[in-house]
């Protein structure tokens, strides 16, 4: 999925002559997707401790 996501972005970015630019964004969207992920593990966590608490 990642992976896909990237080859798509290399492709559409391609034509852009600062790969500086290309770089940037996707390392942005690299930690956009890691705090994306930390937040479900982090929410994921909580209804466990929820469950626990409640049984």
């Amino acid at each position: 999925m990642l992976k896909k996501t990237l080859i798509v972005l290399t492709e559409l970015f391609a034509p852009v002559k600062n790969a500086q630019i290309t770089l940037i964004v996707i390392l942005f969207l690299i930690i956009l997707l890691f705090n994306f992920t930390l937040k479900l593990i982090n929410l994921v966590n909580f209804g466990m401790k929820l469950k626990v608490a409640l049984i």
